[in-house]
């Protein structure tokens, strides 16, 4: 008798883990599905940036960044890595921004903003906190900006790569280019608020299960 319960408790337990392993999977699918389109709309608003007529909009308004950040904290740290990750490669394949030059710094960056935001918001649980959204911002910007830097130093000093001058670049990436993303951002705020209560609470997301 007992080895017949415990042999029932052996299948219900397999059943349970299969269920819990079904139910895992389908919210990962809901999160690539989000991050495909996060990673779409990180193609599509530098372009309609460009239209503005504003001489160097992407340094201006940095509107691939925006995407980015939603990615973390929407779908959290690690799918918010990739689509920092991928966002400017399909970018660069198809629209040619960023310059292939540039491409691999890009890429570290806004996966740092990507990761960096999603541990802010999500994992550390600042989303629970008065000016949560906005110190998750800041963290992140300044971690991706400070990677970025360190990326550029090594690349100019250790690989030989001509990017500027080590000085000049770490710098001006990490003061300046911070100051130029945190006036970008403060200047897009309602443009990130409004996309972050969008896939919070819109019903089409909601009703398909598509944000976690």
């Amino acid at each position: 008798m007992q080895a017949v319960k415990t042999k029932a408790d052996c299948q219900s337990n397999a059943g349970h883990t299969a269920q819990m392993g079904e139910i895992r999977m389908k919210k990962n699918v809901k999160k690539i599905t989000v991050g495909g389109l996060l990673i779409a709309l990180a193609l599509v608003l530098p372009m309609a940036f460009h239209l503005t007529g504003v001489p160097q909009p992407g340094q201006v308004f940095l509107p691939m960044h925006i995407p980015v950040l939603l990615g973390g904290f929407v779908l959290g740290p690690v799918f918010g890595f990739f689509v920092g990750l991928f966002s400017p490669i399909i970018s660069s394949v198809l629209t040619g921004m960023p310059a292939v030059g540039r491409l691999p710094f890009m890429m570290i960056e806004l996966a740092v903003y990507g990761l960096v935001s999603g541990l802010m918001y999500n994992t550390f649980k600042f989303n629970k906190k008065k000016m949560g959204t906005y110190i998750s911002l800041l963290t992140a910007m300044l971690c991706g900006r400070i990677v970025y830097a360190i990326s550029l130093f090594v690349a100019v000093n250790l690989m030989g790569i001509q990017c500027g001058g080590p000085i000049a670049a770490v710098t001006a990436t990490i003061f300046l280019s911070f100051f130029a993303s945190l006036i970008s951002v403060s200047e897009n705020t309602a443009v990130f608020d409004g996309l972050l209560d969008f896939f919070k609470t819109s019903p089409v997301f909601k009703e398909n299960g598509l944000i976690p």
